[in-house]
């Protein structure tokens, strides 16, 4: 597991603009990784993120070529909670290791 201090937040814009390959499709919640170990607490970013992902507007999560979550652990924890099978993503045909030091700089 990874500190949430240690971990990168990562818009489609960073990612677009970088030298990584990657896709946006849909996969089952069931096949993401997390590895962030802490969370916020339960507050107005979790309310922010029920609504986002009961109206289908949230950004999708970002995960390694592994299905190693990198970016969207709060996303997540409420797909997970309302039960969702499938989300979007953006997945980065590279390592966790890579994609960080890629983009330690960014956060």
């Amino acid at each position: 597991m990874i500190s949430r201090k240690d971990m990168i937040q990562l818009s489609e814009k960073d990612i677009r603009d970088s030298d990584f390959s990657y896709i946006i499709f849909t996969v089952k919640v069931s096949s993401i990784k997390p590895v962030q170990e802490e969370r916020l607490p339960f507050s107005k970013k979790y309310f922010d993120r029920f609504i986002k992902v009961l109206n289908n507007t949230y950004k999708p999560l970002v995960i390694d070529e592994n299905f190693i979550l990198i970016d969207g652990h709060h996303r997540l924890d409420v797909l997970k909670k309302l039960k969702r099978k499938e989300t979007k993503v953006i997945k980065i045909y590279a390592t966790f290791e890579e994609i960080l030091d890629a983009f330690k700089n960014n956060s």
